[in-house]
């Protein structure tokens, strides 16, 4: 009788291991409440198209589906510059920028244009619309506060060196990185400074915000965790090299990955490294992260799918490949971040254009031919895709 509880947990092992839960899920059944949940439950956030990465959570999550056949052209807008920003979509316009330093606010439903704001530099930065107002950055050092209705310049602020990183809206706050190293936080109506904080190189990273805190990646390798309201870090956490990537923040983790190859899953809390996943190239890509999965593409072509329940289990200290659920070879460097919306994952490439694929299972639902690459990611509202590339049109798939 005294091994009965041996046997009943053994099996419980075999039954979770079968699940795809690993060797700590056992350890959680057995030491927690029946009523316990898997801490990424709460990664289905609230979807923003407005907002790069589908809100400030940067979860790149949409909450519109698509048709399993979505790649037929509802429209097409040539704009004569490289597009590498991500759109931002509203009721009724896409707002977007390319490398001839325009903005554009494109109606959604035609492809016209609304009207078009001109900077003195590229605009690399996805813009934010919140409340009447588009917020980007730009090549000339500047982000801007324009009108979403007719594209005058509410204010800009001056950094001191490019602005690529996208602005996140949060608590009344406008927060954006600069290659002059800095995090600003500035008033949004007004674009007053609430705060300034130094990393020790560029901010390209885009940040992020969830609970009162701004967490956003530097060159200097780091990952940077600081409060909303003050400006104070609450910590950091080192990586092996440069942090181009946005951090995405669910199920109190932040996900991020690193030019050191990996993808990191940190605390978000206490900036403790919870586990981490080794792929094949450097990563800039954005994570997407569902309430089991995330997603993301690294610069030798790789596109992962990984088991959240899985990943940072004691079984991948041996076989690190075990939290993989699929993986997916492409021609080129993975630069765009991957979106979901409904049960498919959308993503860019360098040479074939724009893939939808099965979340599941990995397999490809459909492929529309660009020709050009693609570096942003797509935006999905109102079963409609959004995407630009770099041979300078901006399309609408449906």
């Amino acid at each position: 009788m005294k091994k009965a509880p041996a046997i009943t947990s053994l099996l419980v092992v075999l039954v979770l291991y079968a699940a795809g839960y690993g060797f700590h899920a056992f350890v959680h059944a057995a030491t927690s409440p029946a009523s316990s949940t898997h801490p990424i439950s709460s990664a289905r956030a609230v979807s923003n198209p407005a907002m790069h990465r589908a809100g400030s959570a940067r979860c790149g999550r949409y909450s519109n589906k698509t048709s399993s056949a979505a790649h037929r052209i509802k429209w097409i807008l040539n704009t004569g510059a490289k597009i590498h920003t991500t759109a931002a979509i509203t009721e009724t316009t896409a707002y977007f920028g390319n490398e001839s330093g325009l903005l554009f606010a494109v109606d959604i439903h035609s492809g016209g244009e609304r009207w078009r704001f001109r900077t003195e530099g590229s605009v690399i930065s996805s813009p934010a619309v919140y409340q009447g107002t588009v917020y980007f950055g730009s090549h000339d050092h500047h982000l801007y506060a324009v009108s979403a209705a007719n594209g005058r310049m509410k204010w800009r602020f001056k950094t001191n060196d490019i602005v690529e990183s996208s602005p996140v809206v949060a608590d009344g706050v406008v927060c954006f990185g600069s290659c002059d190293n800095k995090l600003y936080a500035l008033e949004v109506k007004s674009g007053s400074v609430q705060w300034t904080f130094t990393t020790g190189d560029w901010v390209l990273s885009s940040p992020a915000v969830a609970d009162g805190t701004v967490y956003v990646g530097s060159f200097d390798g780091n990952l940077y965790a600081i409060d909303l309201a003050s400006g104070r870090q609450k910590w950091r956490f080192k990586t092996g090299a440069s942090i181009y990537s946005t951090p995405a923040v669910a199920g109190g983790m932040v996900f991020v990955g690193s030019e050191d190859r990996h993808l990191y899953a940190i605390d978000q809390t206490t900036g403790e490294e919870k586990w981490r996943f080794q792929s094949g190239g450097r990563i800039w890509t954005s994570p997407a992260v569902t309430e089991d999965s995330i997603y993301f593409g690294s610069w030798d072509g790789s596109v992962f799918a990984l088991n959240i329940k899985r990943a940072g289990t004691f079984i991948t200290r041996f076989f690190k490949d075990f939290p993989v659920r699929w993986k997916l070879k492409v021609d080129g460097a993975m630069v765009s971040s991957l979106s979901i919306a409904g049960e498919t994952v959308y993503f860019g490439t360098d040479y074939d254009g724009l893939y939808a694929m099965d979340r599941w299972s990995g397999e490809q639902s459909w492929k529309y031919k660009i020709d050009g690459a693609i570096t942003a990611s797509p935006a999905i509202a109102g079963g409609i895709i959004y995407i630009g590339s770099v041979n300078g049109d901006f399309y609408a798939l449906y």
